[in-house]
């Protein structure tokens, strides 16, 4: 019983943490700060992990040419041509 009880308690306590899921919006709203601040502070590898993000949320063939772009000043050819076809 104080095992039962226990289990219960802990199932209440975590659920009100983890609870909560993101929207889309919210999500694409996080990645273009993200992507905002990664550009300010020069991280390219940064930029390139928010413009993947933005694209799997919402897909756009501008986002991909700018991913392209930056992956062929990053050297990073194969994933620049992986990216455009």
């Amino acid at each position: 019983m104080k095992k039962s009880v226990l289990i219960l308690v802990a199932a209440i306590l975590l659920s009100g943490s983890y609870g909560y899921a993101q929207t889309k919006s919210e999500l694409l709203k996080h990645y273009e700060a993200f992507y905002d601040q990664m550009r300010l502070q020069g991280d390219v590898d940064g930029v390139i992990n928010a413009l993947t993000h933005l694209n799997v949320l919402s897909p756009s063939k501008e986002r991909n040419d700018t991913l392209a772009y930056i992956y062929a000043n990053d050297n990073q050819h194969l994933q620049a041509l992986n990216i455009i076809g």
